[in-house]
């Protein structure tokens, strides 16, 4: 359920004022209900916390990646890259003619620390 309610807020989520290019950031919802903090800790993980209007909804959290080549949460982040899109995409065969495509994201590309010899990126939004 847990993960559930993270994939629901981050598909709503948004970048705020989070334009620097390292981590922590902060990413808000475009009507900026929804705020996702991302963090790293002392040990090289990411770190995520979530607030709804100001409440917090998921305290601070780890983001874990277990895979069979072992465990590579801890990571060094390469590069952070927010987006923001706020377009009109013209639909076809559907009621309405158009429909508005508005969000942020922040797309976090990382290196394991362990043996891994591939790097995955992130994507949050």
């Amino acid at each position: 359920m847990r993960k559930q309610i993270f994939a629901a807020l981050l598909a709503s989520s948004s970048i705020g004022s989070a334009y620097s290019q390292t981590l922590p950031v902060t990413v808000r919802s475009p009507d900026t209900r929804i705020t996702v903090h991302i963090a790293q800790d002392s040990a090289g993980q990411l770190v995520y916390s979530i607030e709804r209007k100001g409440e917090t909804v998921i305290a601070a959290s780890a983001l874990r990646v277990r895979l069979a080549e072992g465990d590579v949460s801890s990571v060094d982040v390469r590069q952070v890259w927010p987006r923001s899109v706020d377009q009109v995409r013209k639909l076809v065969a559907t009621k309405a003619a158009e429909a508005r495509d508005h969000f942020n994201e922040i797309t976090i590309d990382v290196m394991p620390v362990s043996d891994a010899h591939w790097r995955f990126i992130l994507s949050l939004e």
